[in-house]
């Protein structure tokens, strides 16, 4: 009886679990930039820091939606107070897998007209909760 009650516990926690992708940035563009993404699924938060250094430092903590795929890279948008503010783009081989090297880009939706983007040099690490 006790086997079975635990094997009954054990494949509804195998069907409940799921990985979340925990991602570390620094920006191409600029020295001081520093970005943390969480993902679980298709829903996630983006950590935005100019330097935690810095007796200014700015943060930024901003909820993410998945909204589809573009050339091997997943497509998330960043949302504050109900405005898309960043399309993220980042790669299929960087989510729920080992990568310590690949580039996420971050196009601000008030410049996406015209291609503008930010670069950023990231590797990633996965729990499994």
């Amino acid at each position: 009886m006790k086997t079975l009650i635990m094997t009954a516990i054990l494949v509804s926690l195998s069907f409940t679990a799921s990985a979340r992708t925990y991602i570390q940035c620094n920006s191409f563009d600029f020295d001081d930039i520093r970005m943390v993404l969480n993902l679980t699924g298709n829903t996630g938060t983006m950590f935005i820091t100019n330097g935690v250094h810095l007796p200014n430092e700015g943060r930024q903590v901003r909820r993410m939606t998945y909204s589809g795929n573009v050339e091997g890279h997943k497509v998330f948008n960043t949302i504050e107070s109900g405005t898309t503010n960043f399309e993220l783009h980042i790669p299929h081989t960087a989510i729920e897998t080992y990568n310590n090297n690949f580039e996420v880009y971050a196009f601000p939706m008030s410049n996406k007209a015209n291609n503008e983007r930010l670069v950023f040099s990231c590797f990633n690490n996965i729990f499994k909760d």
